[in-house]
């Protein structure tokens, strides 16, 4: 499968040199700008299938432990924070030491996917905040933002893989989030309002057999 997805995007890396080769040599073309940039985004588009598809697949390779839920947030925030112009990251993680039984690679995506979303939905700044609480052998996450929020009829459609909300892109995202959740043995939703910002809620068992790991 590797071997196959490595194939793949190199056909697709292919395809986006000669687009922008083609872009470069006929500049002012408004038309053709308009198909160059439909071609982008469907290369972008497979190309992160692709990564799904390897996220998914290399079940072999996947390291589990006990993945602190602080650390990898501050260090995915610490990635983002500089596209992220005047966001602000709180977090109310109790007990600190709480933490998800997993492969750390990703939890990581799950929580790089979501802070990401958070930013990209506040252009003028806001404040993303990422709770967890321990109930009822589950561990309780909840990641808000304060941006522009999803109207109600597009909250069915939201883990969709061809799901966005942004001019541009795909919102593979968060049906990659939805899968690692489910991997882990839990759920995800998501409430939102227009104008106000929107939130993500995950339940994820405790792993009591991981405690000590």
């Amino acid at each position: 499968m590797s071997g196959i997805i490595h194939d793949l995007r190199g056909g697709l890396g292919i395809i986006k040199n000669i687009a922008a080769f083609i872009e470069d040599d006929n500049e002012g073309n408004q038309a053709l700008k308009k198909d160059i940039i439909k071609i982008n985004r469907s290369v972008d588009f497979c190309e992160l299938v692709l990564q799904n598809m390897k996220l998914f697949s290399d079940t072999n390779i996947r390291r589990f432990s006990n993945v602190l839920i602080t650390k990898a947030v501050e260090d995915v925030f610490l990635l983002l924070e500089r596209k992220m112009i005047d966001v602000n990251l709180t977090t109310d993680i109790y007990p600190k030491e709480t933490s998800i039984y997993g492969d750390e690679g990703q939890i990581r995506q799950l929580f790089m996917n979501l802070i990401k979303n958070a930013g990209e939905a506040m252009p003028e700044g806001g404040v993303i905040n990422v709770k967890s609480r321990i109930k009822n052998e589950f561990i309780n996450i909840t990641v808000s933002d304060t941006g522009i929020g999803i109207s109600e009829n597009r909250l069915n459609d939201i883990f969709d893989i061809r799901f966005t909300t942004k001019e541009k892109g795909w919102g593979i995202g968060l049906y990659i989030v939805q899968n690692i959740v489910e991997q882990l043995g839990g759920n995800i939703k998501v409430k939102s309002k227009l104008g106000v910002g929107t939130k993500f809620e995950i339940q994820i068992p405790v792993n009591k057999d991981a405690e000590n790991d």
